[in-house]
């Protein structure tokens, strides 16, 4: 598996659709709190309010137009669930109908609300951890060989650090290294000699 970006996992999560970001908890957790956040959460709530009940979803969500359907079925809605020829079979079709639509507004407006959330660049980093920590380790190995560092844990954990732009860290993890493998180098230097052999 190879390193996403934020974008790039922003228009897989958009083509999973709400029903396959429901299955993730910690996923679902990020693009809720990063559509609060963007104040873009109404579609959201919606998909996911547990009562389906046609009358209760018209009167909540779609009645003032909170998730932004079409008129067409605001008042085909409006006339099965409240008018006076109301029709629960016609409201559940309608529903479905609804359904469909804010799928796909949901769909269209979730990468903008997501990709430059913290909460979301969490989920993000939790998903690229497994594959960074591989490429630093195999990195923190040769870079061990080539700088005559035997703790490449230690190197390691500083390589992970700037693979995901965590300088301040990275610098921070590589001075306790040179400190504890009594390297004349400072951090500033191995930091330098690892991005020079391309290894950081």
């Amino acid at each position: 598996m190879a390193i996403k970006t934020v974008a790039q996992y922003a228009n897989e999560v958009k083509n999973m659709g709400f029903d396959g970001i429901k299955k993730d908890n910690e996923l679902f957790n990020a693009v809720s709190k990063a559509l609060e956040k963007a104040k873009n959460k109404d579609q959201f709530l919606y998909l996911n309010d547990k009562k389906r009940d046609p009358e209760y979803l018209y009167l909540k969500y779609i009645k003032d137009n909170d998730i932004n359907v079409s008129g067409d079925l605001r008042n085909r809605a409006a006339e099965a669930c409240t008018g006076p020829k109301a029709d629960k079979k016609e409201a559940t079709k309608v529903l479905k109908d609804i359904d469909v639509e804010v799928n796909g507004l949901f769909k269209l407006n979730l990468v903008q609300g997501i990709i430059k959330d913290p909460s979301f660049q969490a989920w993000v980093d939790l998903q690229n951890a497994p594959e960074i920590k591989k490429i630093a380790d195999g990195n923190a190995k040769a870079a061990g060989k080539k700088l005559g560092i035997s703790d490449t844990a230690s190197l390691s954990k500083a390589i992970q650090a700037m693979m995901k732009g965590e300088k301040a860290d990275a610098l921070k993890a590589l001075d306790a290294l040179a400190k504890s493998e009594k390297l004349k180098e400072k951090a500033a230097e191995l930091l330098k000699a690892l991005e020079a052999a391309g290894l950081a």
